[in-house]
């Protein structure tokens, strides 16, 4: 499984590395990508003995793709793709210099928390909420599956819409109704598209859903002085059959590959 993180965005360069156990990346281009548009290519040849010694392979795993200056806007929606391939890995922020993404303000403090606990004891919150709660406050990511009688005659999309939209109330503690929401539909062939999950909507977190998929999550990256930036600690991989559905938070979404011929729903909340 490929593993990669986007390290540092200068003006002119786009640098980072690239891992997977079960073959040799050496070698292999990158693609770099504002939105639809190309914008800079390189290989997987630099050679970063830090990655070696965490015990995640040898030889060339660290790239660096030089872009024409200008090409990397501050506003721009980047992501760095591995050539002929649905791999593709997300920046943690924006330009170096520039100001980070904002980190997601109304999550749970560790005294809303011991309220959410108390409300689970209480029985006004059923298990898969509270699970649900207190990893997307601590992890920023939660997955969940649907049972075919639990689905009975909906469809997923409105299931997993649904869900989304429960759980993002509880979590925010405010009332959003279906007309807030938005629907993307993203595939294989088509990663472009990542910069929908780059905005990852008003709140940060966009629900996936109704394809097979693998997301790399950088678990905890969404919370205060959490970036999630060690080489050291490896993204998490989610992996989802097309009944689950995978909450995630924007900020903590390292990469994303789709199988091939394959497709996924997206829902996030509409930006006011």
């Amino acid at each position: 499984m490929l593993k990669g993180f986007i390290e540092q965005i200068s003006e002119t360069a786009i640098s980072g590395w690239v891992y997977c156990a079960n073959f040799n990346v050496a070698g292999h281009r990158l693609l770099a990508f504002d939105r639809d548009q190309c914008i800079g290519a390189g290989h997987i040849d630099i050679h970063r003995p830090d990655l070696e010694a965490a015990g995640m392979g040898q030889g060339p795993q660290g790239f660096k793709i030089t872009c024409a200056p200008g090409a990397l806007k501050r506003n721009a929606r980047l992501s760095v793709r591995l050539d002929n391939s649905d791999f593709a890995l997300l920046p943690l922020a924006a330009l170096k210099g520039g100001e980070p993404r904002e980190v997601t303000a109304g999550l749970f403090s560790a005294t809303e928390a011991r309220r959410v606990e108390w409300m689970a004891r209480q029985g006004w919150l059923s298990q898969d909420q509270f699970l649900a709660l207190l990893a997307l406050n601590g992890l920023g990511a939660y997955q969940r599956t649907f049972s075919r009688s639990e689905l009975g005659d909906l469809p997923l999309a409105r299931k997993a819409a649904d869900l989304y939209l429960e759980i993002m109330c509880l979590l925010f503690r405010s009332e959003f109704g279906a007309a807030q929401l938005q629907s993307h539909a993203l595939t294989s062939r088509d990663l472009s598209q990542l910069d929908f999950l780059l905005i990852g909507g008003e709140h940060g977190f966009v629900g996936l859903f109704g394809g097979e998929l693998t997301a790399e999550v950088a678990e905890g990256a969404h919370m205060p002085g959490g970036d999630g930036s060690d080489a050291a600690a490896a993204p998490v991989s989610y992996r989802c059959a097309p009944h689950q559905l995978l909450l995630v938070h924007a900020s903590c979404l390292r990469s994303l590959s789709l199988a091939k011929d394959s497709g996924v729903q997206v829902v996030a909340m509409n930006a006011v």
